[in-house]
């Protein structure tokens, strides 16, 4: 994964310093993962693709080596691109709930 993110980011001429300002992560996180010290995340990896202008679909399609069809950006591609997308915000809004629940419980103790 962590392999063709970096190319995905060499086509787009998009910077990993770029992709972090964007992403309002500190320097030097994004080559972490790419470099395997930190372990790319699927979280991490949903949150960099839309900066890369690419989907979900299209990312794991590449991955997996198994072009999308001629009928790429047909309506049922488009509804489980927005299906995926609604789901990423579901799990990080629950992502998000559960470390804030975290932070409030430490405090207490």
């Amino acid at each position: 994964m962590a392999a063709l993110l970096s190319d995905l980011m060499l086509r787009s001429g998009t910077s990993a310093a770029a992709v972090e300002s964007r992403l309002g992560w500190e320097p030097g996180r994004l080559n972490a993962l790419l470099g395997g010290q930190k372990g790319l995340s699927f979280e991490a990896l949903l949150e960099i693709l839309p900066v890369l202008d690419s989907t979900p679909g299209d990312f794991f399609a590449q991955l997996c080596s198994t072009p999308r069809e001629a009928s790429a950006g047909s309506g049922a591609d488009r509804m489980l691109d927005r299906r995926f997308e609604e789901s990423r915000r579901v799990v990080k809004a629950a992502i998000a709930r559960r470390q804030a629940w975290k932070q409030e419980r430490a405090a207490a103790f």
